[in-house]
């Protein structure tokens, strides 16, 4: 994925067949600068 705003790449991964956690989602959002408002507005 790719932050439209900066062009920063987010690196989402995938697991076969698995969600993705709830942590890893948090950490990647503090990794690239959004705030989850921001993502839920995506």
């Amino acid at each position: 994925m790719v932050r439209q705003a900066t062009g920063q790449i987010v690196p989402i991964p995938t697991h076969k067949g698995k969600d993705v956690s709830v942590g890893l989602i948090r950490a990647i959002l503090r990794e690239v600068g959004v705030s989850p408002e921001e993502w839920n507005q995506l």
